[in-house]
């Protein structure tokens, strides 16, 4: 297991061409009351294994996806995650 800078290099992802747009809690979803949702918001460049990078990112941060939405467009991609955690420890991580 090794670093994100590292695992990034093996997936030729540079994580510099990404812009997190937004990062919110939701407070009101349908899972359980001791489950933390948040919305996170991604805006880029489209790169080869970006989205195996996020997956990763996300799952050793703490997180699972429950719903994504995937759109690339002209070189650029515009990507939606609603994640979930039981850890308040999950987004100290991430960011």
């Amino acid at each position: 297991e090794g670093s994100m800078a590292a695992l990034s290099k093996r997936l030729s992802v540079n994580p510099d061409l990404l812009s997190v747009v937004c990062f919110r809690e939701i407070a009101v979803h349908d899972g359980p009351p001791t489950e933390l949702r948040y919305q996170l918001e991604l805006e880029g460049i489209n790169q080869a294994g970006l989205l195996t990078y996020m997956a990763l990112v996300l799952y050793r941060s703490g997180f699972n996806v429950v719903k994504a939405s995937i759109t690339t467009s002209g070189g650029h991609i515009s990507n939606t995650f609603e994640v979930s955690t039981n850890s308040f420890e999950a987004e100290r991580v991430l960011r």
